[in-house]
Protein backbone atom coordinates (compact mmCIF):
# COMPACT_ATOMS: atom_id res chain seq x y z
CA UNK A 1 0.00 0.00 0.00
CA UNK A 2 1.24 3.44 -1.24
CA UNK A 3 1.13 5.81 1.93
CA UNK A 4 2.75 8.39 4.04
CA UNK A 5 3.01 9.16 7.92
CA UNK A 6 3.64 12.36 7.25
CA UNK A 7 5.59 14.61 10.14
CA UNK A 8 4.23 17.80 11.91
CA UNK A 9 5.26 20.79 10.61
CA UNK A 10 6.89 23.48 12.24
CA UNK A 11 6.95 27.17 12.50
CA UNK A 12 10.40 29.16 11.69
CA UNK A 13 11.73 30.17 14.93
CA UNK A 14 12.67 33.71 13.16
CA UNK A 15 9.12 34.30 13.39
CA UNK A 16 8.25 33.26 16.57
CA UNK A 17 11.27 35.48 17.82
CA UNK A 18 10.51 38.54 16.48
CA UNK A 19 7.46 38.62 18.02
CA UNK A 20 8.56 37.40 21.37
CA UNK A 21 10.32 40.62 21.10
CA UNK A 22 9.92 42.55 24.53
CA UNK A 23 9.22 45.76 23.10
CA UNK A 24 6.18 44.79 21.56
CA UNK A 25 4.53 44.02 25.16
CA UNK A 26 2.95 47.14 25.53
CA UNK A 27 0.83 46.53 22.34
CA UNK A 28 -0.39 43.40 23.91
CA UNK A 29 -3.68 43.52 25.42
CA UNK A 30 -3.15 40.69 27.76
CA UNK A 31 -0.10 41.92 29.27
CA UNK A 32 -1.01 45.47 29.64
CA UNK A 33 -3.93 44.03 32.24
CA UNK A 34 -1.55 41.42 33.88
CA UNK A 35 0.47 44.43 35.01
CA UNK A 36 -2.08 46.08 36.40
CA UNK A 37 -2.65 42.80 38.80
CA UNK A 38 1.13 41.74 39.02
CA UNK A 39 4.59 43.23 39.33
CA UNK A 40 5.62 44.07 35.68
CA UNK A 41 8.85 42.26 36.41
CA UNK A 42 7.06 38.87 37.27
CA UNK A 43 4.46 39.58 33.84
CA UNK A 44 7.33 39.86 31.36
CA UNK A 45 9.41 36.79 33.07
CA UNK A 46 5.98 34.63 32.28
CA UNK A 47 5.86 35.48 28.74
CA UNK A 48 9.39 35.08 27.92
CA UNK A 49 9.37 31.45 29.45
CA UNK A 50 5.93 30.77 28.22
CA UNK A 51 7.45 32.49 25.11
CA UNK A 52 4.29 34.54 24.26
CA UNK A 53 4.17 36.21 21.31
CA UNK A 54 2.11 39.50 19.71
CA UNK A 55 0.89 39.85 16.35
CA UNK A 56 0.29 42.50 14.24
CA UNK A 57 -3.26 41.44 13.90
CA UNK A 58 -6.29 43.29 15.94
CA UNK A 59 -3.69 45.72 16.94
CA UNK A 60 -1.47 43.56 18.59
CA UNK A 61 -2.81 40.48 19.70
CA UNK A 62 -1.59 37.80 22.02
CA UNK A 63 0.05 34.53 20.53
CA UNK A 64 0.04 31.41 22.33
CA UNK A 65 3.05 29.88 20.70
CA UNK A 66 2.96 26.04 21.06
CA UNK A 67 6.62 24.83 21.30
CA UNK A 68 6.66 20.71 22.00
CA UNK A 69 8.93 19.12 24.16
CA UNK A 70 11.99 18.94 21.81
CA UNK A 71 11.35 22.89 21.55
CA UNK A 72 9.92 23.23 17.96
CA UNK A 73 6.66 25.30 17.49
CA UNK A 74 3.84 23.55 15.85
CA UNK A 75 1.41 26.49 15.69
CA UNK A 76 0.11 29.98 17.70
CA UNK A 77 -3.19 30.64 18.77
CA UNK A 78 -3.80 34.23 17.80
CA UNK A 79 -6.63 36.07 20.13
CA UNK A 80 -7.66 39.28 20.83
CA UNK A 81 -8.00 40.33 24.56
CA UNK A 82 -9.92 43.29 26.77
CA UNK A 83 -6.50 45.35 28.41
CA UNK A 84 -9.09 46.59 30.85
CA UNK A 85 -11.00 43.43 31.72
CA UNK A 86 -8.65 40.21 30.95
CA UNK A 87 -10.94 38.81 28.72
CA UNK A 88 -11.41 37.44 25.48
CA UNK A 89 -12.75 39.54 22.37
CA UNK A 90 -16.10 37.53 21.83
CA UNK A 91 -18.84 40.39 20.26
CA UNK A 92 -19.40 41.11 17.71
CA UNK A 93 -17.67 37.42 16.91
CA UNK A 94 -14.67 36.17 18.86
CA UNK A 95 -11.35 37.15 18.23
CA UNK A 96 -9.48 33.93 17.58
CA UNK A 97 -7.17 32.87 14.67
CA UNK A 98 -4.12 30.19 14.34
CA UNK A 99 -0.75 31.85 13.49
CA UNK A 100 0.14 29.02 10.75
CA UNK A 101 -2.69 30.03 8.99
CA UNK A 102 -1.55 33.92 8.64
CA UNK A 103 2.20 33.26 7.70
CA UNK A 104 1.53 32.36 4.23
CA UNK A 105 2.01 29.06 2.53
CA UNK A 106 4.04 25.96 3.35
CA UNK A 107 5.90 23.69 0.87
CA UNK A 108 3.56 20.92 -0.41
CA UNK A 109 4.43 17.57 0.98
CA UNK A 110 5.52 14.40 -1.08
CA UNK A 111 2.92 12.78 -3.31
CA UNK A 112 2.87 8.71 -2.88
CA UNK A 113 5.46 6.31 -1.97
CA UNK A 114 6.37 3.10 -2.18
CA UNK A 115 6.37 2.12 1.23
CA UNK A 116 5.27 3.55 4.67
CA UNK A 117 7.83 5.86 5.54
CA UNK A 118 8.36 9.72 7.37
CA UNK A 119 7.87 12.39 5.21
CA UNK A 120 10.09 15.25 6.15
CA UNK A 121 8.94 18.32 8.50
CA UNK A 122 8.09 21.73 6.82
CA UNK A 123 8.53 25.05 7.73
CA UNK A 124 5.63 27.67 7.16
CA UNK A 125 2.28 28.14 7.05
CA UNK A 126 -1.12 26.90 5.84
CA UNK A 127 -1.13 28.30 2.57
CA UNK A 128 -3.04 25.65 0.19
CA UNK A 129 -3.94 23.38 3.30
CA UNK A 130 -0.50 21.80 3.41
CA UNK A 131 0.43 22.11 6.53
CA UNK A 132 0.60 19.31 8.54
CA UNK A 133 -1.06 20.70 11.97
CA UNK A 134 -0.67 18.48 14.78
CA UNK A 135 -0.77 20.42 18.36
CA UNK A 136 1.17 19.95 21.82
CA UNK A 137 0.45 21.19 25.17
CA UNK A 138 0.88 24.78 25.64
CA UNK A 139 4.11 25.46 27.59
CA UNK A 140 5.05 21.62 26.86
CA UNK A 141 8.53 22.72 26.54
CA UNK A 142 8.72 23.37 29.87
CA UNK A 143 9.20 18.95 30.55
CA UNK A 144 12.23 19.31 28.80
CA UNK A 145 14.90 17.65 30.98
CA UNK A 146 12.27 18.07 34.04
CA UNK A 147 12.51 14.94 36.53
CA UNK A 148 9.83 12.38 35.95
CA UNK A 149 9.04 12.57 39.37
CA UNK A 150 8.18 16.17 38.92
CA UNK A 151 4.56 17.33 39.31
CA UNK A 152 2.70 18.87 36.60
CA UNK A 153 -0.15 20.96 36.72
CA UNK A 154 -2.38 20.64 33.64
CA UNK A 155 -5.09 23.72 33.29
CA UNK A 156 -7.32 24.43 30.07
CA UNK A 157 -6.99 27.93 28.99
CA UNK A 158 -3.48 29.09 28.37
CA UNK A 159 -3.87 32.32 30.04
CA UNK A 160 -4.65 30.28 32.98
CA UNK A 161 -1.53 28.00 32.54
CA UNK A 162 0.13 31.81 32.13
CA UNK A 163 -1.37 33.30 35.22
CA UNK A 164 -1.10 30.28 37.76
CA UNK A 165 2.57 30.68 37.09
CA UNK A 166 2.47 34.15 38.28
CA UNK A 167 0.81 33.04 41.15
CA UNK A 168 2.14 30.07 42.31
CA UNK A 169 5.55 29.37 40.47
CA UNK A 170 6.80 26.96 42.39
CA UNK A 171 4.72 24.87 40.44
CA UNK A 172 4.99 23.33 36.67
CA UNK A 173 1.67 24.45 34.57
CA UNK A 174 0.57 23.65 30.95
CA UNK A 175 -2.65 23.66 29.13
CA UNK A 176 -4.38 21.46 26.59
CA UNK A 177 -5.82 24.88 25.06
CA UNK A 178 -9.05 22.83 24.65
CA UNK A 179 -10.84 19.85 26.15
CA UNK A 180 -10.01 17.42 23.14
CA UNK A 181 -6.48 18.20 23.66
CA UNK A 182 -6.00 16.78 26.89
CA UNK A 183 -4.90 13.30 25.41
CA UNK A 184 -2.01 11.04 25.91
CA UNK A 185 0.94 12.20 24.58
CA UNK A 186 5.01 11.04 24.65
CA UNK A 187 5.44 14.65 27.28
CA UNK A 188 3.62 12.95 29.58
CA UNK A 189 4.79 9.61 29.87
CA UNK A 190 5.68 8.65 33.17
CA UNK A 191 4.36 11.69 34.76
CA UNK A 192 2.61 12.55 37.92
CA UNK A 193 -0.21 15.05 36.75
CA UNK A 194 -2.23 16.96 38.85
CA UNK A 195 -5.44 18.23 36.62
CA UNK A 196 -7.69 21.60 36.92
CA UNK A 197 -10.60 21.01 35.10
CA UNK A 198 -13.29 24.50 34.81
CA UNK A 199 -16.24 24.03 36.48
CA UNK A 200 -18.55 21.79 35.32
CA UNK A 201 -16.34 19.50 33.00
CA UNK A 202 -15.13 17.39 35.80
CA UNK A 203 -16.48 14.74 34.48
CA UNK A 204 -14.91 14.78 30.98
CA UNK A 205 -11.40 15.82 32.30
CA UNK A 206 -11.48 12.34 34.36
CA UNK A 207 -12.56 10.08 31.37
CA UNK A 208 -9.90 11.87 29.66
CA UNK A 209 -7.11 11.50 32.53
CA UNK A 210 -7.97 8.06 32.86
CA UNK A 211 -6.62 7.50 29.28
CA UNK A 212 -4.04 9.49 29.79
CA UNK A 213 -2.88 7.55 32.93
CA UNK A 214 -3.55 3.95 31.27
CA UNK A 215 -1.75 4.92 27.51
CA UNK A 216 1.39 6.70 29.26
CA UNK A 217 1.66 4.73 32.71
CA UNK A 218 1.08 8.30 34.29
CA UNK A 219 -0.46 9.17 37.87
CA UNK A 220 -3.13 11.27 37.30
CA UNK A 221 -5.33 12.83 39.52
CA UNK A 222 -8.14 15.68 39.43
CA UNK A 223 -7.90 18.93 41.82
CA UNK A 224 -11.49 18.68 43.40
CA UNK A 225 -11.13 22.10 45.65
CA UNK A 226 -12.04 24.53 43.61
CA UNK A 227 -15.30 22.27 43.14
CA UNK A 228 -16.14 21.86 46.70
CA UNK A 229 -15.41 25.73 47.43
CA UNK A 230 -18.08 26.93 44.24
CA UNK A 231 -21.11 28.67 44.55
CA UNK A 232 -23.83 27.51 42.34
CA UNK A 233 -23.16 30.61 40.21
CA UNK A 234 -20.13 29.90 40.18
CA UNK A 235 -20.51 26.44 38.83
CA UNK A 236 -23.03 27.82 36.24
CA UNK A 237 -20.69 30.06 34.58
CA UNK A 238 -17.86 27.73 34.33
CA UNK A 239 -15.57 29.54 35.90
CA UNK A 240 -11.51 28.44 36.09
CA UNK A 241 -8.53 28.53 37.88
CA UNK A 242 -8.14 32.39 36.58
CA UNK A 243 -11.03 33.09 37.63
CA UNK A 244 -10.71 32.05 41.36
CA UNK A 245 -6.77 33.92 41.37
CA UNK A 246 -8.31 37.36 39.87
CA UNK A 247 -10.97 37.42 42.33
CA UNK A 248 -8.74 36.41 45.16
CA UNK A 249 -10.94 34.26 46.03
CA UNK A 250 -8.47 30.82 46.83
CA UNK A 251 -8.53 30.38 50.27
CA UNK A 252 -7.20 26.97 49.71
CA UNK A 253 -4.01 25.38 48.86
CA UNK A 254 -2.77 24.50 45.76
Amino acid sequence: MQNYRLQPSFIDPKIVDRSCDPRHYPLNPLYRFLITRFDENLVSQAFRRYRVGTSKKWGGATVFWQHDIQGRCRTGKVMGYDPSTGHRVKQPHPLMHWAHCLIGPAPKPPQRGLSIRMAPPRLGGAGGGHYQLEQCYFGEHLLRGLPRDREIRIVESEKTALLASIAYPDNIWIATGGISNLRPSQALYGRSLILFPDLRAEEQWRVRGEEIASKCYATVDIYRHIQAHASDTQCAHGLDLADFILANHLAFSI
